[in-house]
């Protein structure tokens, strides 16, 4: 009986180490599983790891190239002469550089939120706007409505390269470039035309856009939109982290008073992108309060000039980027400014 129990006793023991042997090869068959794996997983690694070293030595190469590139267009900007070679090669080099500036930035414009609550305080109806604007100034607002709120509207709709949001206008992509690199958080677009988004900005979260303009436009906008005049701008103070005016601010009735509107309503160290007609044969300063009304030409109570642009912006801002395509074609007149809010 003794020799029974012992017999099963042991015949126990011996399955239960044939299962244990059993377990530890499967647990070893895991384990060379897991190995092969751990393997693949590394193999990966090794391999994600080359991509970013190639990315990251591809992104310092384009960021070395846009430097060089705009070393050298600032070489071009002082050194180009008139004739047909170097302006032809000046104007090559401005689209390559702007081109390269906007797809550099254009993929963190995704890396942010897309749209933000609106900051709008109660607007009013557009003729309370038209009635303020022609209580401000109505003897140039006589003149100035007669073109700017008829006339200048179809011309848009029967020629829309009059408007400088569309991509027909050549300087609307050397724009795009240029304002590239200063686009983040809430823009707002100062006249920003009947077209539903300016060409400059195509590509940007519209939900981080707010447009004004006086013009209805032939389409709905798909962002936040006011039909009214840049003097009364129906934001809260602090709402934009850049403001753009691309050939808006010399079709204003009273430029310090927008340019005090765009002041409060862009925060401080936020960015101003303006792209404007510049002559210079005009060097008297636009001071409408003290003068008579009088057209510089058939759309414009004034132009800029460089000779006071520059220092009544200096004012309140910082003018880190400009760019002056008139030095490399004599029948240019636009001209690119990029400025930081100092100052309120």
């Amino acid at each position: 009986m003794l020799f029974g129990m012992n017999l099963r006793k042991g015949k126990s023991e011996v399955e239960r180490l044939q299962t244990l042997q059993a377990e530890n090869a499967a647990l070893a068959r895991q384990v060379n599983d897991l190995d092969e794996r751990m393997a693949v997983t590394s193999a990966t690694l090794r391999d994600v790891t080359a991509h970013l070293a190639n990315l990251t030595s591809f992104t310092e190469s384009m960021r070395v190239f846009v430097e060089n590139m705009n070393t050298y267009v600032l070489n071009l900007n002082d050194n180009v002469q008139s004739h047909i070679v170097e302006k032809d090669a000046g104007l090559e080099a401005i689209k390559l550089l702007m081109t390269t500036r906007e797809m550099i930035f254009r993929s963190r414009w995704q890396d942010q939120p897309q749209a933000v609550l609106s900051r709008l305080m109660a607007p009013q109806t557009f003729d309370e706007y038209h009635a303020r604007l022609q209580a401000l100034l109505p003897e140039h607002y006589r003149l100035w409505s007669a073109v700017n709120m008829s006339e200048l509207t179809e011309n848009y709709r029967n020629d829309p390269s009059n408007n400088c949001g569309v991509s027909s206008r050549y300087a609307t992509r050397l724009f795009a470039g240029f304002i590239a690199p200063y686009l983040h958080g809430r823009v707002l677009d100062v006249g920003c035309g009947p077209w539903p988004v300016g060409e400059y900005l195509l590509g940007y979260p519209v939900g981080l856009i707010s447009g004004l303009d006086p013009l209805p436009p032939y389409e709905p906008h798909p962002f936040e939109f006011v039909q009214g005049f840049a003097e009364f701008l129906p934001w809260q103070d602090d709402t934009f982290d850049v403001i753009i005016a691309a050939t808006s601010l010399d079709h204003t009735l009273s430029l310090n008073t927008v340019l005090a509107e765009i002041r409060r309503v862009l925060k401080l160290g936020g960015y101003l992108l303006t792209w404007d007609f510049f002559d210079n044969n005009l060097n008297k300063p636009y001071h409408p309060e003290n003068e008579p009304p009088a057209m510089v030409d058939p759309y414009h109570l004034f132009h800029f000039s460089e000779s006071w642009h520059d220092p009544l912006m200096e004012h309140n801002f910082n003018i880190l980027e400009k760019l002056n395509l008139n030095s490399f074609d004599p029948q240019i007149h636009d001209f690119f400014h990029s400025m930081q809010l100092i100052r309120k």
